[in-house]
């Protein structure tokens, strides 16, 4: 291997390391937590859902909404 492959090779594996330690501290961010709910379908009304049914057949479980809350 020639010297100029050997340095280019070099540039690249420290450049490699420099981006490895970069994306280590990316990832390792601590996420700040909101107050507020965070929904899994956005702009669903969800005072308009009556019942859910979670199951099926014997192991059917059916949540109702009685004054604004869900009940099984």
């Amino acid at each position: 291997m020639s010297d100029k492959k050997l340095t280019i090779l070099g540039i690249v594996a420290a450049v490699m390391v420099v981006w490895a330690v970069v994306q280590s501290h990316v990832s390792n961010r601590v996420k700040s937590e909101s107050n507020e709910p965070a929904y899994l379908i956005q702009g669903l009304d969800t005072d308009e859902i009556g019942s859910i049914v979670l199951g099926t057949g014997e192991e059917k479980v059916t949540l109702k909404r009685e004054n604004g809350h869900f009940v099984v």
